[in-house]
């Protein structure tokens, strides 16, 4: 994890007057990286090496070994270790 990266497991329910909390789990794979800045939300696994780039923002799963990026984050890559 790089710095001021958010991992946000819990919500608020909008359909619910009270706003009741909802929260799900978030899981991280091994070698998994989440960049500065990057935004993961409740519910959302990310997969071995995958890369959530800098700033984007995830709210679906995260395949492993990819590369996404964006708001909301879409598949940029393949990650490939060793060239």
């Amino acid at each position: 994890m790089s710095q001021h990266a958010r991992l946000v497991a819990a919500s608020h329910d909008i359909r619910d007057p009270s706003f009741r909390l909802l929260h799900r789990p978030i899981e991280i794979g091994p070698s998994a990286w989440i960049c500065a800045y990057a935004f993961v939300g409740m519910g959302v696994t990310v997969g071995e090496g995958a890369v959530v780039a800098a700033t984007a923002t995830a709210v679906k799963d995260v395949e492993p070994w990819a590369i996404v990026g964006g708001n909301p984050a879409r598949k940029l890559g393949v990650r490939r270790i060793g060239g």
